[in-house]
């Protein structure tokens, strides 16, 4: 016995209803984004009941999470003014969310989940998208080069150049290279709190004079972009020259020479044109004994001068005293002829008014 259709259908239509499930299914229009571009969230919820909400949330790769938004209007963060969410309701009675981030930033990456949740935030359903935003150095921070003005130094010493910048997404890649085109060692690269770090050590010589070093940071998702920084040039003082310019040099003098005395004579002479002092260490040493003999007149010019300034002072305060200025020493009783007299003569006067006397005999007449 069957029953009619009509009486099926209302029988039917609750069960089907009541066994419908809710699916989300969460897609991202443009993955990965560029920085600055717009990232999407394209959430679609199929059987959704009225008394279901729709919330999307953003997880970063340290865990922490970040509301986005809550129903169909209701923006969580107010403070962001880049992001949009938009909802459509198709004829089928699902329902499509699209959430809009403009001016994407490299912390807008994560796992966008798309979640279906009851009155009492249990989760009936849930989709997830992993969207990666792709970004290059800032061109106004980065790279950095250190030392990056006139660099001062010696021949023969080892000189260390650095190159800093973000690691990018992807990572980018450092190139070394020299104004003059001669070759660069390999630098030494490490990365630390999403900063890359790149060493460049050489010896340097006299050939390194005026030598600028670049550094350039470039990434093949970027072509369009180079962005540079430089270190230098180098101020070298001495005339050093690395040492496989010399073995070359004692190598085609051996070869042209015979006799194991006159190959090891050949080659002491060539390594100890190595050995003589730098022009600069001269110029040190002529400059600093220069200078010394040049004190040195100078100081006897200005002992010669105070002497004489000296004595002239004396001459000056010292006034001989006149020939007629005398003590006489009178003698007791009368003077008769062939007594002599007695008289103090002046004959010295100091500057410190002290005076010295001269006793002299007359004979009387």
């Amino acid at each position: 016995m069957f029953l009619p259709y009509y009486l099926i259908v209302p029988i039917l239509a609750p069960i089907m209803c009541i066994n419908a499930e809710t699916t989300v299914i969460v897609s991202s229009p443009v993955n990965p984004v560029k920085k600055n571009a717009v990232l999407s969230v394209l959430c679609q919820v199929k059987n959704i009941q009225k008394t279901h909400v729709v919330a999307i949330t953003r997880h970063d790769s340290e865990g922490n999470i970040e509301n986005l938004s809550y129903g169909k209007t209701n923006i969580i963060n107010d403070n962001d003014d880049r992001i949009f969410l938009a909802v459509r309701q198709n004829q089928d009675g699902s329902e499509v969310y699209l959430l809009s981030i403009k001016d994407a930033e490299s912390s807008d990456a994560g796992s966008y989940k798309c979640q279906v949740l009851q009155r009492d935030f249990s989760e009936v359903a849930v989709g997830i998208v992993d969207i990666e935003v792709h970004y290059f150095p800032s061109k106004d921070t980065y790279p950095m080069c250190t030392p990056h003005e006139h660099i001062q130094v010696n021949a023969g010493e080892k000189l260390k150049l650095n190159c800093t910048t973000e690691i990018g997404f992807p990572s980018v890649d450092i190139t070394w290279s020299r104004s003059d085109n001669l070759a660069t060692p390999e630098p030494r690269e490490s990365t630390h709190d999403g900063m890359l770090y790149s060493e460049l050590s050489l010896v340097v010589s006299a050939k390194d004079q005026g030598a600028m070093f670049v550094c350039k940071i470039a990434s093949d998702l970027f072509p369009e972009i180079n962005q540079l920084c430089y270190a230098g040039p180098l101020i070298v003082q001495g005339d050093w020259v690395p040492s496989t310019v010399h073995s070359e040099r004692e190598t085609s003098l051996a070869t042209t020479n015979s006799g194991p005395d006159t190959d090891s004579t050949n080659t002491r002479a060539i390594k100890c044109q190595n050995c003589a002092p730098s022009r600069s260490l001269l110029y040190w040493v002529v400059a600093t004994a220069a200078g010394i003999i040049f004190a040195a007149i100078f100081l006897i010019w200005d002992v010669v001068l105070c002497i004489k300034l000296r004595r002239m002072r004396h001459d000056k305060a010292y006034q001989p005293p006149p020939e007629d200025v005398y003590l006489e020493i009178s003698n007791r009783g009368t003077l008769t002829a062939g007594d002599s007299v007695r008289r103090l003569y002046m004959t010295l006067e100091k500057p410190t008014g002290k005076r010295d006397y001269e006793e002299r005999n007359f004979p009387c007449t």
